[in-house]
């Protein structure tokens, strides 16, 4: 199960006026998040997504970017089965030798969102693409 893609997308899904809440932290106005997907070499898919502020509002510009530049690269050609271990290259990685010495701080919503698309890929053995509840119309991502 070698990972031949590691891909990410902004959805943005606006929520009519009269259904939209409000809270201390203001109107949220859309349903936002980033959706990953991993495709391994025998064409299953795992999918993960993540939300980059409280409410499912906020811009996921900067965790698209995080998963594909910096994550995507770590993990094509690897075994998608290791779940365990790409989730501590992932956050131990990027850190290098300053995970020690200096504390420095890594975004994990990116990494958990991988993870959680790495065990549905490795789960995902009947499906061709891995996740069976979604319908291909529901969501157009132009992968």
């Amino acid at each position: 199960m070698i990972i031949r893609s590691v891909d990410a997308c902004w959805l943005s899904v606006p929520i009519p006026p009269e259904r939209q809440h409000v809270s201390d932290f203001g109107r949220i106005s859309s349903f936002d998040m980033a959706l990953v997907r991993i495709e391994v070499g025998s064409g299953l898919v795992g999918w993960g997504e993540s939300k980059a502020a409280v409410g499912s509002a906020g811009s996921c510009a900067a965790l698209v970017s995080l998963i594909v530049d910096e994550i995507a690269p770590q993990l094509i050609g690897q075994d998608a089965r290791r779940v365990t271990q790409l989730w501590e290259e992932m956050y131990n990685g990027t850190r290098g030798h300053y995970a020690l010495s200096r504390g420095r701080t890594f975004p994990v919503l990116g990494i958990q969102r991988v993870s959680q698309s790495l065990s549905t890929a490795s789960a995902s053995r009947g499906s061709p693409e891995g996740f069976v509840g979604m319908q291909d119309s529901a969501v157009n991502t132009n992968w």
